[in-house]
């Protein structure tokens, strides 16, 4: 008898945990009381495209983006949403659609390998897929651009040829965007700030940075002076979704502010982001007062090399 119960329980418990994970994964455990979400699938259209870009002010290259832009737009998703999105081919080279955090098929892969990609003039469509998982901020960008001048250099280097099927090409031109994945009763926020941090490196766009300097480095496609300037009143609570984007590590500091650091679980001012890692946080505004209160990336080197803007905090 007392085996019987013991396997009773057993049983019970292996389908508590069994529910509990699918509750986790899936989109139907809301809060206590709150109306259920249902998901629905948003759909998207980008369009790889050449535009004259400046970084600032008499700093232009000719940039791959997607819509124009650096970053391109902003996809959003409700956890347990589809999402679909279709790209439209306007380079010479062939595009795709790489994701970081959402589900997919390999169809939907982006990279060479997988054939997920659009040829030049030509449309490819990406289904992804989202739950409690994909909550938070994630990337996306190309994953095979790459133009006839880098096709040549790569030819001369006595390299295998599949070493190269893939290429940073895009991404280092500004083939790059946000995910935000939300949770169906995400906590609101006053205002909300999404910050890439990148370089912009002379090999991918021709600009010659000062002498001593490597190259220019910045936020959303931009270098000092022309990096974001960012507001938000006395009291008033900000999220700060930050993506490192390029080949190195920056180090984001704001002036005059703290969070709690969840990793940490203590009160910091200052969080390294590795590349192609995402980092939010969610300050009250004017901890300290009003202000024209600097942010930077705190590499000594790269904060010279133009990455720094303002956070301006005006009195209610």
């Amino acid at each position: 008898m007392r085996d019987s119960k013991r396997i009773v329980l057993a049983v019970i418990g292996s389908l508590l945990v069994v529910s509990g994970a699918a509750a986790w994964w899936g989109v139907s455990a809301a809060d206590s009381g709150a109306r259920a979400y249902r998901p629905t699938t948003r759909y998207y259209t980008l369009e790889a495209v050449e535009v004259e870009w400046a970084i600032a002010p008499g700093l232009v290259y000719r940039a791959w983006t997607y819509n124009g832009t650096i970053p391109g737009p902003q996809i959003e998703a409700i956890a347990g949403d589809t999402v679909v999105v279709t790209l439209v081919n306007g380079l010479d080279t062939i595009a795709s659609l790489h994701v970081h955090g959402l589900g997919y098929a390999i169809s939907s892969d982006g990279s060479f390998e997988s054939g997920a990609y659009a040829m030049p003039g030509e449309n490819y469509t990406y289904t992804l897929t989202s739950d409690r998982r994909a909550i938070g901020t994630w990337m996306y960008h190309d994953h095979v651009a790459r133009s006839e001048a880098m096709d040549d250099a790569l030819g001369e280097m006595d390299v295998g040829e599949e070493m190269f099927m893939n290429s940073i090409e895009g991404i280092e031109k500004g083939m790059y965007g946000a995910i935000v994945v939300r949770a169906p009763q995400e906590r609101r926020v006053d205002r909300e700030y999404v910050l890439f941090m990148d370089e912009y490196l002379p090999e991918y766009t021709n600009i010659t940075p000062p002498e001593g300097m490597e190259m220019y480095a910045g936020f959303n496609g931009k270098t000092w002076p022309a990096n974001p300037t960012l507001f938000a009143y006395v009291g008033e609570t900000v999220r700060f979704r930050l993506i490192s984007i390029g080949t190195e590590s920056h180090t984001f500091h704001l002036h005059g502010h703290k969070w709690v650091d969840e990793a940490s679980n203590r009160w910091v001012d200052t969080k390294q982001v590795g590349p192609f890692e995402t980092y939010t946080f969610t300050i009250v505004a004017g901890e300290n007062g009003p202000g024209e209160w600097l942010y930077h990336c705190h590499d000594l080197m790269h904060l010279m090399e133009g990455m720094e803007g303002m956070f301006v905090v005006e009195p209610r």
